[in-house]
């Protein structure tokens, strides 16, 4: 499906993924050329399959950073932790930058756990327009 014919108008960006009652996944575009995704909902292997190509997509159109907001995400996997850290490797691979913004408890749970925190950079508070805030 091309990028127009998924996008759809939202109140907080375009519509990305939309599975109704599980998740909902918006892009917003900054005046500083960033791209901000926000997740939420449940971040588990049915959403993975539906979110893998629209973040790839996202990275490939080389915007950079491409910031993905956490902080609603309910429930997060391994099959999440797996599509951050292979959008992590696609983005490094092409020059760019995946960061992270205001990691939710249940994502929180799983980067203690992993210790995946400590090879992404993590924004707190998640603000498009927050020039600082990095950890």
């Amino acid at each position: 499906m091309a990028e127009d014919e998924r996008l759809e108008s939202h109140d907080s960006g375009m519509v990305l993924v939309a599975i109704p009652g599980r998740l909902t996944a918006t892009l917003e575009r900054t005046p500083a050329d960033q791209a901000w995704c926000r997740l939420r909902g449940d971040v588990d292997w049915a959403a993975v399959e539906a979110l893998r190509p629209a973040l790839e997509e996202v990275i490939d159109s080389g915007v950079s950073p491409l910031v993905v907001d956490l902080r609603a995400v309910e429930f997060f996997d391994s099959s999440g932790l797996n599509l951050l850290l292979t959008l992590r490797t696609r983005a490094e691979s092409a020059g760019l930058a995946l960061e992270l913004a205001s990691l939710s408890p249940a994502v929180t749970r799983v980067f203690e756990i992993t210790g995946a925190g400590a090879i992404f950079v993590i924004r707190e508070p998640a603000r498009p327009n927050d020039s600082q805030g990095r950890t």
